[in-house]
């Protein structure tokens, strides 16, 4: 049984301080054509694993590993194997491990006809709840409170970096530099979002931990500064970093971008916005 959880992109990151240790957040997020494939299948014997489809990848799947575990103990099913196929970078700020979990659970779910997994996934990460789903949502508290919204899709464009941000680091660097956590009026970006306006959407998009990130990792700065040089709509950072995107008028002028930012020596892409 195969499942796939999407990227995703911050377009706004409001973050607040401290409660019982975790960060309060509320943000605007969206999926892009950008998934991790899970695929799963029963074993004779009890055991489980989860494991990268590709040789030679190396990044953690101690997330998902953990979601398997407790989706086996919930259910109380026998054992299985999980394949991961990624295409989502890891530390990317784009939900690469917490595709990882929600891919991992919906493969399971549907592998066995389980019933509701998102327990499951609130207990793993903040975000992999609403990683089961994706799509257009405002994410409130620890990440965990998913309020779907209908927007129009649209394109933008993405540069990868070549090293991710710690998304511990980025929150004690923000708690450090003493940021201002809301930069953005939320209602005000869902509302442009789900009619169209993409010129009023730009207005609002921002991310409280951009400094954070730019005091780690000076490619976020430069990347930054390089969409920014070719006039879009809005530029910004998705989650904790490392991932840049920007968002133009048209798809032709997405291309255009990412084609001048290609041969500038950056990882560019054009992604869409989807409804998975």
């Amino acid at each position: 049984m195969k499942a796939r959880a999407y990227a995703k992109i911050n377009l706004s990151l409001n973050v607040f301080n401290k409660t019982d240790g975790y960060h309060g957040i509320d943000s605007v997020v969206v999926s892009i054509d950008v998934c991790n494939v899970a695929s799963a299948t029963k074993r004779r014997d009890g055991k489980i694993t989860v494991k990268p489809k590709y040789f030679g990848d190396y990044a953690s799947v101690d997330n998902a590993l953990k979601a398997a575990e407790m989706f086996k103990k919930k259910y109380n099913v026998g054992g299985f194997d999980v394949t991961l196929a990624r295409n989502i970078p890891v530390g990317g700020g784009m939900g690469g491990s917490s595709a990882d979990v929600a891919a991992t659970l919906n493969a399971l779910s549907a592998l066995y006809k389980a019933g509701d997994v998102k327990d499951i996934a609130d207990a793993v990460g903040s975000d992999c709840g609403y990683m089961l789903t994706g799509g257009a949502a405002r994410l409130t508290g620890r990440g965990d409170i998913v309020e779907p919204f209908k927007c129009k899709p649209f394109y933008m464009v993405i540069i990868v970096a070549e090293e991710g941000v710690s998304t511990a680091k980025a929150y004690d660097a923000f708690d450090k530099l003493a940021e201002n956590g809301e930069l953005s009026d939320n209602a005000a970006l869902i509302y442009a979002l789900s009619s169209g306006d993409l010129v009023g959407a730009a207005e609002q998009v921002n991310n409280a931990l951009i400094r954070p990130a730019e005091t780690l990792s000076e490619e976020v700065r430069l990347n930054l500064a390089a969409m920014r040089d070719l006039c879009p709509l809005c530029a910004s950072m998705s989650g904790s970093g490392s991932t840049v995107f920007g968002i133009f008028e048209t798809e032709e002028l997405c291309r255009w971008a990412a084609d001048k930012l290609k041969k500038s020596g950056k990882k560019a892409f054009v992604v869409k916005t989807i409804d998975p």
